[in-house]
């Protein structure tokens, strides 16, 4: 499944100053909505979390490396690998996300009020301090609060966090 109806020949890209660079794309349907999503920038290069994403569904060869070897080299670019997982994983979801205002959280857009995801690594401690901070900031900036916590095998659990005040 790409996220996108029809098939898709797989995008040609090469490294270049440490990003994924697909040039002139031409006017395919995946270029076109790359470009209209904001994902692909006027000068060429890919958001690195989507070409992670497109790496993972098949729709982009790095180096004339496809599949597994593509996302391979995305991954290691994109440098967090649990944070690259989350966002295949809400864009699965038919999710809208860009990166969000941290290095490990995600914005997820849409409706009234967007969703900040908050990416933790299960095996990573975090103390309780930290996490009420992270809750703080995201209502005051009128977003959800969510905690995507993936475990050393990948397996994602979401919970999504509300403030409560006492009576």
């Amino acid at each position: 499944m790409t996220g996108l109806p029809g098939k898709h020949e797989p995008l040609k890209a090469e490294l270049r100053d440490g990003g994924v660079y697909l040039g002139d794309c031409g006017e395919s349907r995946l270029c076109n909505k790359l470009r209209a999503d904001g994902r692909l920038g006027e000068d060429g290069f890919l958001d690195l979390l989507e070409a992670g994403y497109l790496a993972f569904q098949g729709l982009l060869c790095v180096e004339d490396k496809c599949g597994w070897d593509a996302f391979s080299i995305v991954s290691r670019l994109v440098g967090d690998l649990n944070l690259l997982t989350v966002y295949i994983d809400l864009r699965r979801r038919g999710k809208r996300v860009i990166r969000g205002p941290m290095r490990d959280s995600l914005l997820v857009l849409g409706g009234s009020r967007s969703i900040e995801v908050y990416v933790l690594a299960e095996y990573r401690e975090v103390t309780l301090s930290d996490l009420i901070e992270r809750l703080r900031l995201s209502v005051a900036n009128n977003r959800n609060p969510v905690l995507a916590i993936v475990d050393r095998t990948g397996i994602i659990t979401y919970y999504e966090a509300r403030p409560t005040y006492p009576s």
